[in-house]
């Protein structure tokens, strides 16, 4: 069976012209469904690789935020703050963090006792802020030191002869016996609440370094039916969700070795993945 298409010529007349047959048009049909096909699974599988990439962009945007918070605290956990002293007499002024026991200390998450979920749990941080100011010298008997510029009252307050109550009160200089108490500062005069043969252990030519403290644990974010990793800076009393989208967070401290590992499970488009990581805690 062949079948006839009619074509306008010239003149106007219609002029029937022999066209394909009801097989070919059948076969062609066929052809173009299979490439019909074929095409939409090509498009279909983009749009799944497209997709796939973008959630494992998101998901390496998270862990790399994650780390960039925490990093440098756990990296400069415990500078200055000798193993060999007792963290809860030495910090006994500073309620928030004198219980914590160590300068990196792993514990249950409450919150997530609480809430009967499986947050993981929490890690708390003793650390230090670097800054630029070197000491130019030390008069132990005076229990002062004298600094290359004067320090911000943003990064560190004194206690005017009261008691170390905030960390904010606390400084640190690496190599020294122990960290400090700031009583006074005037110009670039510091004058230390400790005794002068602690004074006297501080190097000329370390730097100024205030001592902070921060917790770290997963809980219900501000975003509907997602979690978040919260920070805790316990300096300026505040807690906040840093990270959407951390649905669990496990640490473990291998003391022996001076290693914490860390495990994040990240929550992206339904989806979990898990990353597993660890730092050497080279202080404590």
């Amino acid at each position: 069976m062949r079948l006839l298409f009619g074509v306008s010529n010239q003149k106007g007349k219609i002029v029937f012209s022999p066209g394909r047959t009801l097989i070919e048009v059948i076969i062609a049909l066929c052809v173009s469904l299979i490439l019909g096909g074929i095409f939409f699974q090509g498009v279909q599988r983009v749009v799944l690789l497209r997709s796939y990439i973008s959630r494992g962009h998101n998901m390496e945007v998270k862990v790399s935020h994650v780390f960039s918070i925490m990093m440098p605290q756990i990296l400069n956990a415990g500078q200055g703050i000798p193993a060999s002293l007792d963290f809860e007499k030495l910090f006994e002024e500073v309620t928030s963090i004198a219980h914590w026991g160590r300068a990196l200390n792993v514990v249950p998450n409450f919150d997530a006792e609480i809430m009967n979920k499986d947050w993981g749990n929490e890690l708390r941080c003793v650390y230090t802020l670097p800054s630029l100011l070197k000491v130019i010298s030390i008069a132990p008997s005076l229990q002062e030191v004298t600094l290359s510029g004067v320090p911000k009252s943003s990064k560190v307050e004194p206690t005017y002869g009261g008691k170390a109550r905030k960390t904010l009160n606390w400084v640190v200089f690496p190599g020294a016996t122990r960290p400090f108490r700031v009583a006074y500062i005037s110009g670039t005069k510091v004058k230390l609440a400790e005794s002068a043969q602690d004074v006297e252990s501080i190097p000329i030519g370390s730097f100024l370094h205030f001592l902070r403290a921060s917790r770290f644990y997963v809980k219900r974010g501000p975003r509907e039916g997602m979690d978040a990793l919260y920070f805790h800076d316990v300096t300026k009393q505040s807690a906040q969700p840093v990270v959407n989208g951390i649905s669990r967070m496990e640490f473990t401290y291998h003391k022996q070795e001076g290693v914490l590992e860390v495990c994040i499970e990240i929550e992206s488009r339904g989806k979990r993945s898990k990353v597993v990581t660890a730092f050497h805690a080279r202080n404590i």
